[in-house]
């Protein structure tokens, strides 16, 4: 179901935001495009 892999995509990005920024946690979620989510792209 797309709703379901929307709601996977979303809480998986903000819980690395929230890490990151708001616990100063190392999140390499956000370094790189993921193999888990290739829908997601990353710019510069």
């Amino acid at each position: 179901m797309p709703s379901m892999r929307g709601t996977q995509l979303t809480r998986a990005y903000v819980g690395a935001f929230v890490d990151r920024h708001l616990r100063a946690e190392p999140e390499p979620l956000l370094n790189r495009p993921s193999k888990r989510f290739p829908e997601v792209w990353h710019w510069p």
